[in-house]
């Protein structure tokens, strides 16, 4: 299964509040499962009041930038996974679907792996289903980073 590398951003301010969203390309692709993320901030905190990233289910991908995934591998090519940054209309999350819900320092990065394959956040082979990132708080963060790292 090749992997890839994405990274989504979102600055501090009003909503919408998704800094990255992974979507499945639909029934014929693989599931896509995340493998790692980096959480992380730049620019000068203003203050080190936490922020926090939760990873939700969504049905839709809503309105981002297109982010293309970078493949780990350079003979690899993309499939049919597709992420966006910086949404500028929120995705359809489903409701109670939170996956992971970190609450970080603005002058600390965060790193998150599963222990084992069976705790890797998986994307189902449905069209335009996929795993948002959404950061709800900011606290002293100015710009938030998440960078994911998959498999399909």
């Amino acid at each position: 299964m090749p992997s890839f590398a994405v990274l989504g951003t979102k600055a501090a301010g009003t909503p919408p509040l998704t800094a990255l969203v992974i979507t499945s390309g639909g029934t014929s692709s693989p599931r896509t499962r995340v493998t790692q993320l980096v959480f992380s901030t730049t620019g000068a905190p203003s203050s080190d009041a936490s922020w926090n990233v939760r990873a939700r289910r969504a049905t839709t991908a809503g309105t981002a930038t297109a982010v293309t995934p970078n493949p780990l591998d350079p003979i690899e090519t993309a499939r049919e996974t597709t992420a966006g940054s910086n949404a500028t209309a929120e995705p359809t999350y489903t409701a109670n679907s939170t996956l992971l819900d970190v609450a970080c320092n603005p002058r600390a990065t965060f790193t998150w792996m599963p222990y084992q394959t069976e705790g890797e956040l998986v994307i189902p082979a449905t069209a335009s289903n996929g795993i948002g990132f959404e950061v709800p708080d900011f606290g002293g963060a100015s710009t938030v980073r998440v960078h994911a790292t998959f498999r399909e």
